[in-house]
């Protein structure tokens, strides 16, 4: 269950429902460097499929809020995805010469049968932390190089941060890429096994125009949509989960959520 939404291959998955409600958080949170994974460490996110979330489910305003991702549909299980957080040369792909100024990277692989991993490479500046382009030996194109850099999120990182990021990605096959990004609401994540985070949500709104190269340079357009996504980071934890809208083509963005992927502590 593989989407490729953008230059960052996102894996998203569906969950069962996704249920709302109000929480007393201890204090907004604002996060830092270090409330990120470091070198050495991993994450393992649990994959589900079911039916879409609901719409309803992110139009509340104000804070702090609660979101229970434990109303899973145990059913639709699907698998484990595990992140790595390694040295660039740990890729063993060159990605250390590719991307130097880049400081660590992140391995993402389907557990069992999936698909060879995808390599992001990252570092930590005074922007925040910013992403310089990922490998996979697997496609048809396996260098991805963002130029300029592309700003993943600023740090520190609090209710009302904003950013956009502009982004072209692919050689014959290219994705002009749009995203407008802010920190709207925060509270409590409540996660099976993990169980209750504070945290901040970030919502995405983005836009791809693709196009192909006739062989000359002059890129036709071959079609353009627009989705949404939610990510909630979370205090000392990162990524706790995320889900991705339906695409639409033209029209207004989606409100509907039939994607998700959230954090888990054993596989």
């Amino acid at each position: 269950c593989v989407f490729k939404r953008d230059a960052a291959s996102i894996v998203v998955i569906v969950i069962g429902s996704l249920v709302l409600i109000r929480a007393h958080a201890s204090a907004q949170p604002v996060l830092f460097t270090g409330d990120f994974p470091q070198l050495g460490e991993y994450r393992l996110m649990n994959q589900f499929g079911g039916e879409p979330v609901a719409a309803s489910a992110f139009t509340m305003d104000g804070f702090p809020q609660a979101w229970d991702f434990t109303a899973v549909s145990g059913a639709g299980f699907i698998g484990v995805s595990r992140i790595d957080f390694e040295t660039p040369a740990a890729s063993g792909l060159g990605g250390d010469a590719l991307f130097p100024a880049a400081e660590f990277a992140t391995r993402f692989q389907s557990l069992g049968s999936g698909p060879s991993p995808t390599w992001r490479f990252f570092a930590y500046t005074a922007s925040g932390r910013v992403e310089y382009g990922r490998l996979n030996p697997a496609d048809e194109f396996p260098v991805s190089e963002l130029d300029p850099p592309v700003l993943d999120h600023p740090l520190p990182l609090s209710l009302g941060s904003s950013w956009i990021e502009e982004l072209s990605t692919g050689e014959f096959l290219v994705s002009h890429i749009h995203r407008e990004s802010s920190v709207d609401a925060w509270g409590t994540a409540i996660l099976p096994e993990l169980g209750a985070v504070e945290c901040l949500r970030v919502a995405r709104l983005i836009t791809q125009e693709d196009f192909v190269d006739d062989g000359s340079g002059t890129l036709i357009p071959i079609g353009s949509f627009t989705y949404r996504t939610y990510t909630w980071l979370g205090s000392g934890v990162g990524e706790l989960a995320t889900i991705v809208s339906d695409l639409v083509e033209g029209g207004a963005p989606p409100r509907n959520f039939a994607e998700a992927i959230f954090l888990s502590v054993t596989a």
